[in-house]
């Protein structure tokens, strides 16, 4: 969100995220989150900025559902799935 990206800020999301508190430091009310090392912004956070996660209700808010991560690509360039559950069988 950097101006040299090229992208305007009105466009650009307000918030990112939801990252994991890794360290929250009471006295001055500060978070630490765990960001992609990607990230180059500093990972500690005053509280004003951050907002809680809430979760989606994909039945009351359909066109909010967030899209489901794709394949994972190997250095063999072969494609992986994560299994949560096995729902059905076929012989």
């Amino acid at each position: 969100m950097q101006k040299k990206d090229g992208c305007v800020a009105k466009f650009m999301p307000r918030f990112d995220g939801p990252f994991k508190v890794t360290t929250a430091f009471l006295e001055t009310s500060t978070y630490t989150l765990c960001l992609p090392d990607s990230s180059k912004i500093h990972k500690t956070f005053h509280s004003s900025p951050l907002q809680p996660c809430h979760e989606n209700n994909n039945e009351l808010f359909p066109s909010q559902a967030l899209e489901r991560p794709g394949p994972i690509i190997t250095e063999d360039r072969e494609t992986e799935y994560y299994i949560n559950n096995i729902i059905d069988e076929q012989t």
